[in-house]
């Protein structure tokens, strides 16, 4: 998986199976607030694709998935 764009340590991380946005927020941000009017987009790829075709874009709401809110701090 790769974090990109405004955070403290974009780079590529491991995925593990029950990783959740919020997760991925704290990877990429380390010592960075995240502001509450930030948004990400997670894409998803099938796996094996080549060359990698998006399946699925979501638009995230930061400060949502890191207050627990289930619709936004998804798998």
């Amino acid at each position: 998986m790769y974090v990109k764009g405004e955070v403290a340590k974009p780079g590529r991380y491991p995925l593990t199976t029950n990783m959740y946005v919020e997760d991925l927020i704290r990877v990429g941000a380390a010592s960075r607030e995240v502001p509450t009017q930030w948004k990400a987009d997670l894409t998803r790829y099938a796996e094996g694709d080549l060359p990698r075709t998006a399946t699925e874009s979501i638009p995230i709401e930061l400060s949502a998935a890191m207050n627990g809110n289930a619709s936004e701090n998804i798998r």
